[in-house]
Protein backbone atom coordinates (compact mmCIF):
# COMPACT_ATOMS: atom_id res chain seq x y z
CA UNK A 1 0.00 0.00 0.00
CA UNK A 2 1.43 3.40 -1.03
CA UNK A 3 0.98 6.62 0.96
CA UNK A 4 -1.61 8.88 -0.61
CA UNK A 5 -2.99 12.35 -0.09
CA UNK A 6 -6.69 12.84 -0.59
CA UNK A 7 -7.90 16.39 -1.11
CA UNK A 8 -11.62 17.01 -1.26
CA UNK A 9 -12.63 20.33 -2.73
CA UNK A 10 -16.22 21.42 -2.50
CA UNK A 11 -17.14 24.26 -4.82
CA UNK A 12 -20.26 25.89 -3.47
CA UNK A 13 -21.54 29.34 -4.27
CA UNK A 14 -20.98 31.97 -1.59
CA UNK A 15 -23.59 34.63 -1.11
CA UNK A 16 -22.32 38.10 -0.25
CA UNK A 17 -24.64 40.77 1.08
CA UNK A 18 -23.45 44.37 0.77
CA UNK A 19 -24.99 47.22 2.68
CA UNK A 20 -24.01 50.77 1.84
CA UNK A 21 -24.41 53.50 4.42
CA UNK A 22 -23.05 56.98 4.84
CA UNK A 23 -20.51 57.34 7.64
CA UNK A 24 -20.21 60.61 9.51
CA UNK A 25 -16.99 62.59 9.53
CA UNK A 26 -16.50 62.03 13.27
CA UNK A 27 -16.77 58.24 12.85
CA UNK A 28 -14.22 58.40 10.04
CA UNK A 29 -11.79 60.48 12.13
CA UNK A 30 -12.13 58.12 15.12
CA UNK A 31 -11.35 55.11 12.92
CA UNK A 32 -8.45 56.93 11.25
CA UNK A 33 -6.94 57.93 14.62
CA UNK A 34 -7.32 54.34 15.83
CA UNK A 35 -5.46 53.02 12.80
CA UNK A 36 -2.67 55.59 13.13
CA UNK A 37 -2.35 54.96 16.88
CA UNK A 38 -2.20 51.19 16.35
CA UNK A 39 0.51 51.55 13.73
CA UNK A 40 2.47 53.88 16.02
CA UNK A 41 2.20 51.46 18.95
CA UNK A 42 3.26 48.47 16.85
CA UNK A 43 6.25 50.32 15.38
CA UNK A 44 7.30 51.53 18.83
CA UNK A 45 7.20 47.99 20.22
CA UNK A 46 9.13 46.65 17.22
CA UNK A 47 11.74 49.42 17.52
CA UNK A 48 12.17 48.77 21.23
CA UNK A 49 12.68 45.03 20.67
CA UNK A 50 15.14 45.76 17.86
CA UNK A 51 17.10 48.33 19.90
CA UNK A 52 17.31 46.09 22.97
CA UNK A 53 18.44 43.19 20.79
CA UNK A 54 21.22 45.27 19.26
CA UNK A 55 22.29 46.51 22.70
CA UNK A 56 22.59 42.90 23.88
CA UNK A 57 24.66 41.95 20.85
CA UNK A 58 26.78 45.12 20.69
CA UNK A 59 27.02 46.79 24.13
CA UNK A 60 29.12 49.69 22.80
CA UNK A 61 25.99 51.05 21.08
CA UNK A 62 24.41 51.56 24.50
CA UNK A 63 26.66 54.54 25.38
CA UNK A 64 24.78 57.81 25.41
CA UNK A 65 27.87 60.07 25.42
CA UNK A 66 29.76 60.70 22.21
CA UNK A 67 33.01 60.97 24.22
CA UNK A 68 32.72 57.41 25.47
CA UNK A 69 32.19 56.09 28.97
CA UNK A 70 33.50 58.22 31.80
CA UNK A 71 35.84 56.63 34.33
CA UNK A 72 34.73 56.19 37.93
CA UNK A 73 36.31 58.59 40.42
CA UNK A 74 37.16 57.57 43.90
CA UNK A 75 37.39 59.97 46.79
CA UNK A 76 35.94 63.41 47.10
CA UNK A 77 35.16 65.63 44.13
CA UNK A 78 34.72 69.37 44.73
CA UNK A 79 33.28 71.55 42.05
CA UNK A 80 31.82 75.02 42.30
CA UNK A 81 28.40 73.59 41.40
CA UNK A 82 28.30 70.43 43.53
CA UNK A 83 30.11 68.27 46.01
CA UNK A 84 30.05 64.50 45.64
CA UNK A 85 31.64 62.00 47.95
CA UNK A 86 31.89 58.44 46.75
CA UNK A 87 32.29 55.47 49.04
CA UNK A 88 35.28 53.18 48.41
Amino acid sequence: MLPTIIWNVSITPIKAHYTLYKESVSDFLVRLCGIIGGIFAAVTIFESILRNGFCLIMPELNDTDADGPKPLRKGRVNDASSSVEMAP
